[in-house]
């Protein structure tokens, strides 16, 4: 179904300059069925000025700060207080039976939950806040909390409402609001109908969830495998009398490779995500405070990113032979300039985790959120597209060697099973890769349309299912072979042997 909106932005009726707000225009694209009427009016403005033609959609903040349209509150009126201070700093002014408007620089310097900021604003006396985010149809809040959920702030009679004017009402409002009678009211949150749907709640919470997790398992499960191949491999190389611990430690230094880490990050990365995505749906849930639903938004993509890096050097590596590329990756990938690939392991990580850690501390940074997309888009992009090449051309190789096979003896050769295994999970790994940085660029079209029911839906459906199908191709390009046991050579068994 769709989201029958009645969503009322008239910035101009006389068509002057302000241009109708995009991101409440995109409001009936929710999956589900509301009625919205806009909250935010000022019935006594000047007719001739701008301000009057003002009629904006608000929703409250969260479902846990003060009055809820459900409590069924009476229309709030008031004189507007432009607010420009510290809003989690106790505060200094005096408003009692005000109207509050947050300007955006003042909401972009607020580094603490939104109950922190309603307590302080609640102290001012004022009877109801407007937080307006450009372009943002509000609120994708609606389920956030800072653990208390709502103990200390839902009893509370001021209302805290979140609008997404555009520039140009924003402009209007903070320029002739002030002084103005304000009318407020709590409209339903049209991401209620949003997160509950089922498009939301399949392809943003359970198949990627459903197969990070069982990425993760089977991760584990391989390793486990691998670990055993190593000690049996361990039994047949050291004779019993001479075996001991470090000189097990030693052997098993020498026989884990980039493999069995690649494996280790998927145990503990893929199974981690799947489970705090199961358990908090993305937004859709109060399940998980805030802090740490927004530490994994990003699903730890800077160690995503490097298993997929190890996982393309082990097949750059295993492909050598066949691919001759003189590129500056593949030699990179091959090992060639390790420094550069200890690079392109520590900065994404670095980076992505920084960004994590700051957005679970509610200190909103455009720069560094900025620095860490284009960071991951550039890096799963490279790596991506260079990897789909060699494996096309792979695939050209062996389909020039099987053409003159066939001419010269009439018989087609089967290729490697190992190469052949390693270029199919190698093929989905980039094809997923490129899924995920067509989900990240969509979020860059325009803040209107991610912040819309369906961009913010078609977004993070792309993106996190390529990162959970990335996983999966990973974890399957290192299934162990049972019947063979490492490949260590005699001067390593000599020197653990020492």
């Amino acid at each position: 179904m769709i989201l029958c909106s009645r969503v009322n932005d008239r910035a101009h009726s006389d068509s002057s300059r302000l241009a109708p707000m995009p991101a409440v225009l995109m409001a009936f694209l929710v999956c589900g069925c509301a009625v919205v009427d806009s909250s935010l009016t000022f019935p006594l403005a000047n007719p001739v000025v701008p301000l009057a033609a003002v009629n904006l959609y608000a929703a409250t903040m969260t479902s846990f700060l003060g009055p809820q349209p459900e409590d069924n509150p009476t229309n709030i009126t008031g004189t507007v207080v432009l607010f420009i201070g510290d809003a989690c700093k106790p505060a200094t002014l005096h408003a009692p039976g005000r109207v509050l408007l947050v300007t955006s620089e003042a909401s972009s310097r607020a580094a603490c939950s939104f109950e922190t900021i309603y307590l302080s604003l609640y102290a001012t006396g004022a009877v109801a806040v407007v937080w307006p985010a450009v372009d943002n149809l509000p609120s994708i809040y609606v389920y956030s909390h800072d653990g208390s959920r709502g103990s200390r702030t839902r009893h509370l009679p001021m209302l805290f409402l979140r609008a997404g004017p555009s520039s140009d009402v924003y402009d209007t409002l903070v320029t002739q609001a002030p002084g103005q009678i304000a009318a407020v009211y709590p409209d339903v949150n049209v991401w209620h109908a949003t997160f509950s749907s089922w498009q939301y709640q399949l392809f943003i919470r359970a198949l990627p969830s459903a197969v990070l997790i069982a990425s993760g398992t089977i991760a584990a499960a391989y390793s486990t495998l691998h670990l055993r191949l190593i000690y049996e491999g361990y039994v047949h190389d050291v004779p019993a009398g001479r075996r001991s611990v470090p000189r097990y430690v030693l052997y098993l230094r020498q026989s884990v490779g980039l493999p069995h880490y690649v494996l280790a990050i998927e145990t503990v990365t893929a199974t981690l995500c799947g489970s705090v995505l199961a358990i908090n749906g993305f937004f859709s849930t109060p399940n998980l405070a805030f802090p740490t639903a927004t530490y994994f938004m990003t699903l730890l993509s800077g160690w995503s990113f490097v298993a997929s890096l190890l996982s393309s050097a082990v097949w750059i590596r295993q492909a050598a032979g066949l691919i001759d590329s003189k590129t500056f990756l593949t030699r990179v990938l091959r090992g060639d300039h390790p420094l550069v690939f200890a690079l392109m392991v520590i900065v994404p990580v670095a980076v992505d985790t920084a960004v994590s850690v700051v957005w679970s501390s509610y200190i909103y940074t455009a720069l560094l959120s900025s620095i860490g997309a284009v960071v991951q888009f550039l890096s799963q992009l490279t790596v991506g597209v260079h990897v789909l090449f060699t494996v096309l051309r792979y695939y050209w190789f062996v389909h020039d060697v099987q053409s003159l096979s066939v001419h010269a003896s009439g018989r087609q050769p089967g290729m490697d099973d190992l190469l052949a295994r390693l270029s199919r999970c190698a093929l989905g790994m980039s094809l997923s890769m490129i899924l995920i940085c067509i989900g990240t660029a969509l979020m860059a079209v325009s803040t209107s349309f991610l912040f819309s029911p369906s961009g913010w839906t078609i977004c993070f459906s792309l993106a996190y299912n390529g990162r959970a199908l990335d996983s999966v191709f990973r974890v399957a390009m290192f299934r162990p072979r049972t019947a063979t046991w490492p490949q260590i050579t005699k001067r390593q068994v000599a020197q653990i042997l020492r």
